[in-house]
């Protein structure tokens, strides 16, 4: 098994630590009850074999919270303090070709609505990003429930995530975090957040190159939420974000893109099974319960034939 995606990691630190309220992004691009961290706290795409096949549920909360906590203890270090953001730019350049292959929505040509938001044009400094947009490439999509998707592909090392003043330190000053908070645990759960946070940041130096996915996905009139990661990321593991569809207690939108080749998009609890087709590579559906109860389950990704090609904890 491995990990499934940045946000729905996320969640396990945001729940713990911010369950009060919905965090905001700065630019005010996160809203309502949404609870995923504004990629402040950006978590790999994919989880160690450790962590995901052989530790508990319990170890596996754990070393998610330890990592959590200690990329935010470094956060507040001068290292991490973020640095000023760019404004977009727009670009004609193509994706790159790993990229175009991974996504068939990025082939096709452009249709009515395949644009970035107007505000963002008439005024950079809105769009809750920075770096180089590849004005050709943002797609509309929509999901099999009704809601909309924006895809934007962008390059350059300040299209997502935080822009930290010092990027080698802050990278520096997480791993001397986790060192400290995770000295008395298990030597299993020792193992499995260092090698999260190897992941962390070998995807945090990605995004100094290469595409950049940004996923936004709104329903009705909300803002709504989404994520983004480097594009090599997403095609393996998609993007998704995990959402409050109404009150504390559930139940969820589960909801994101996911790479060619996947037909359905499975949640299975000890209780049920809920599942959610996969329309121009969108999915988006409710499952009951908690985030808590959420990431107690298992993702699977399966094929038009039905067989499993991806299985990871929530």
């Amino acid at each position: 098994m491995s990990g499934f995606d940045d946000l729905e990691r996320q969640l396990r630190g945001a729940v713990r630590g911010r369950a009060a309220q919905a965090p905001t992004d700065r630019r005010g691009w996160w809203t309502g009850r949404a609870l995923a961290l504004a990629a402040a706290l950006v978590v790999p795409a994919g989880s160690v074999a450790v962590a995901a096949g052989m530790l508990g549920s319990d170890d596996r909360a754990r070393t998610q919270d330890l990592f959590s906590s200690a990329v935010t203890e470094a956060q507040g270090m001068p290292a991490c303090e973020e640095g000023p953001q760019p404004p977009a730019r727009y670009s004609d350049a193509a994706p790159q070709p790993e990229t175009l292959d991974a996504f068939g929505f990025l082939r096709r040509p452009a249709r009515p609505g395949d644009t970035v938001p107007q505000r963002w044009r008439e005024n950079p400094d809105s769009a809750p990003l920075g770096g180089v947009i590849l004005a050709d490439y943002v797609r509309r999509l929509e999901a099999p429930d009704g809601s909309v998707f924006t895809v934007v592909v962008l390059r350059g090392p300040a299209a997502l995530g935080r822009r930290a003043a010092d990027p080698r330190s802050c990278l520096a000053a997480q791993a001397q975090a986790l060192d400290r908070a995770a000295a008395t645990e298990p030597a299993q759960v020792r193992e499995a957040a260092a090698d999260l946070m190897a992941r962390h940041q070998a995807q945090w130096r990605a995004r100094l190159r290469g595409d950049q996915l940004l996923v936004l996905h709104a329903t009705g009139s909300s803002t709504g939420s989404g994520g983004g990661k480097p594009a090599s990321e997403a095609s393996e593991g998609g993007v998704s974000s995990v959402t409050y569809a109404g009150p504390r207690e559930g139940p969820l939108s589960f909801a994101g893109v996911v790479p060619d080749g996947v037909a359905q998009v499975v949640v299975e609890t000890d209780e049920d099974e809920y599942a959610g087709d996969v329309v121009d590579n969108t999915f988006a559906f409710e499952v009951p319960g908690t985030a808590d109860d959420f990431f107690r389950a298992t993702v699977t990704w399966r094929d038009a034939s039905g067989a499993i090609i991806r299985e990871s904890p929530g």
